[in-house]
């Protein structure tokens, strides 16, 4: 159940995984692939071992199935496996060079192609010491005297050796022996089947039957090999370098190398068998055979005839010739090596070049890229600016529109007022003098009086008259009378030359008493209050109300007139009090709560904001950073506006806390 749930849990992250491999947000997905082989391997697993967790002891699959090796048996199968893989791959590269060779040798051109030759007989000759090696390596690890793990070491020298045999840098520092002397080959003494060494009395009357033959060498070898059966001598044989130390020997070693190589080039040695055993293209006599141990046959004697010195000297001259060749081949070798040291470098400046093209092509897509994001970047904050600009415009057009009707609402309700205060001001004049004609009817003493407004004296005034100093000084004419006498609604009587000062000094406190109670009277019906002020001001009146139950109540709590009750309300409701009770005592009340709650009111959006974040930016006209603000008009909540600023010439701040 666990491993389900793991599997599933792997199924689910594959598909994200998936996902972020198909969006263009992603740059770098080199991970992400990685990530995905990884879990598809792990899941393949998970299946291979749900399929041995299912399958039955017992059933088709269950029985069908292999024994279980041990895990030495295995490891000694691969070893195996793979030293007779690497021996089949060094007789290919032998059967090459020596198709190689004789396509060499029987063209024109063979001065010419001498060095190749040599060079080819080179390869083919470290091939044959590495068959020889493994052969008898594969028979150690088969009988089970040679372990596995030290010829798992060397397997990867091997596989270099196969890579790069041809290369002359690998070559400068080949040393054959390095490779098996991990393996202590020299203690262990193994019998080579495959070289077999023939008895000197057969062998010298049948070799020189095989010279006269013309059939071919492995068929002579054969036939040698058949007749001198019965007198063979098998040498034990150690896997390794022949260690020699007489000089005759030494030479005779020497001289037996080159003719197994074909280092002289003057015959095509012949193609070997698979079992790597190593025989020149033409037998040589061979003498007594000595109990020295040694990879390679004897050294042959030479005929009785021959004395030592021409042995000497024949061995002299051959060293130096092989001196010669060598010189001659490392000469070539280092010209090949300066040759591709140039190559390399020339290849090596090219790969430079086409990188730094490469680099350069990248920085300008990446200088394009960038580019292009600042032109996008440029036109979006254009766009926006643009689009900034025409919702203040908008905005600056519907307050005026606005603050218009507003005013134009004023002025015809300041024209009412007007009209009804001159109406008022005519009905009150009207009033004024009929209650005066009343009490100056109903007074007893005022028979001058009623004699002066009867005999129709149209220039004297009620509220003020002029009175002469002595006898005979008659009174002010309509001249005399003032325009704001005339406006307070004084009666005028006209010119009344020749009033006698008597009478009307004696009315005279009766006079100013009545003009006093006159201006009083005019001043306070220019304020008289009308029915629209004892009712509140409506900022929604409804065509159709609904008719309401007379229970329900008409008119506001007085409790909304308590400050405290406004402490304890929400946020929404005192927006909802500001926002549609205005003109209100409420509104007000509820303003300065939210003042004290850290709102200030914007005057030119007409909003409430608050800080959201310490500003960013404090200056003495202006404040910038993240605040809150509430959005009465849309959506009616709270949103934030990052990296606005707050001018402090738009704060309301005449609210007082």
């Amino acid at each position: 159940m666990d491993l389900k749930k793991e599997i599933k849990k792997l199924q689910r992250l594959r598909d994200q995984i998936k996902t972020w491999i198909g969006s263009s947000d992603v740059k770098d997905k080199d991970p992400l692939v990685d990530a995905r082989r990884l879990i598809e391997t792990k899941m393949e697993q998970f299946k291979v071992c749900e399929k041995e967790t299912k399958t039955k002891t017992y059933s088709k699959e269950g029985l069908a199935r292999q024994e279980k090796l041990d895990p030495a048996e295995v490891a000694k199968q691969k070893t195996t496996k793979w030293i007779a893989d690497v021996i089949e791959k060094l007789n290919q590269l032998v059967e090459d060079r020596e198709v190689e060779i004789e396509r060499l040798s029987s063209g024109k051109g063979k001065k010419t192609n001498k060095l190749v030759i040599e060079e080819y007989n080179t390869y083919i000759s470290y091939h044959k010491y590495h068959i020889s090696k493994l052969e008898g390596i594969m028979r150690l690890v088969n009988n089970d005297r040679l372990d596995v793990q030290p010829v798992d070491d060397i397997r990867e020298d091997l596989d270099y050796y196969l890579e790069a045999h041809e290369d002359d840098d690998y070559l400068m520092s080949y040393d054959e022996e390095m490779f098996y002397e991990s393996l202590e080959l020299d203690s262990l003494d193994v019998v080579n089947v495959d070289r077999v060494t023939q008895a000197p009395s057969s062998v010298k009357s049948k070799s020189s039957n095989d010279d006269a033959s013309s059939s071919s060498s492995s068929k002579r070898e054969k036939k040698s090999s058949k007749k001198t059966k019965s007198s063979a001598t098998v040498i034990p044989l150690t896997i390794g370098r022949a260690r020699v130390s007489s000089g005759g020997s030494k030479s005779g070693s020497k001289d037996d190398d080159d003719r197994s190589t074909g280092s002289s080039g003057a015959m095509t040695p012949t193609k070997l068998p698979r079992g790597g055993s190593s025989v020149s293209s033409t037998p040589q006599p061979q003498g007594s055979l000595g109990p020295a141990p040694s990879a390679r046959a004897p050294p042959a004697m030479a005929p009785s005839g021959t004395s030592m010195a021409a042995i000497l000297k024949r061995e002299s001259e051959q060293e130096k010739e092989r001196q010669q060749k060598l010189a001659l081949q490392q000469a070539q070798q280092q010209q090949a090596l300066r040759e591709q040291q140039a190559r390399a470098q020339a290849e090596q400046l090219r790969q430079q070049q086409l990188q730094r093209q490469q680099q350069e092509a990248l920085r300008q897509q990446e200088a394009l890229r960038q580019q292009q994001a600042a032109q996008a970047q440029q036109q979006k904050a254009a766009q926006e600016a643009i689009k900034r600009q025409q919702q203040q415009q908008q905005q600056q057009l519907q307050e005026q529109q606005r603050q218009q009707q507003e005013a134009a609402v004023k002025q015809q309700q300041l024209q009412q007022q007007q009209q009804a205060q001159q109406q008022q001001q005519l009905q009150q004049q009207q009033h004024a003098q009929q209650q005066l004609q009343q009490q100056a009817s109903a007074q007893p003493g005022q028979g001058a009086i009623d004699n002066l407004l009867n005999s129709g004296l149209g220039g004297l005034s009620l509220g003020s008259v002029e009175v002469g100093s002595g006898p005979g000084t008659p009174a002010a004419g309509p001249s005399a009378v003032t325009p704001q006498q005339q406006g307070a609604g004084a009666v005028n009587t006209g010119a009344a030359a020749g009033v006698p000062a008597q009478g009307v000094a004696a009315n005279s406190s009766m006079f100013d008493a009545t003009s006093t109670y006159l201006s009083a009277l005019n001043q306070s019906f220019l304020h008289c209050p009308s029915n629209a002020d004892s009712e509140r001001a409506r900022v929604y009146t409804p065509r159709n109300p609904y008719p309401t139950p007379s229970s329900y109540p008409a008119s506001p709590s007085p409790i909304f007139e308590n400050p405290a009750i406004f402490e304890k309300l929400g946020t929404d409701c005192l927006f909802f009090i500001f926002y549609y009770a205005q003109g209100t005592y409420q509104q007000y009340l509820a303003a300065r709560e939210l003042k004290k709650q850290s709102w200030r009111y914007h005057k030119k959006y007409m909003t409430w904001f608050q800080r959201h974040e310490e500003p960013k930016v404090t200056t003495d006209e202006y404040e910038q950073g993240t605040y809150v603000y509430f959005d009465y008009e849309t959506g009616w909540c709270q949103r934030i506006k990052s990296d606005f600023r707050f001018e402090y010439s738009f704060l309301e701040d005449s609210l007082s806390i």
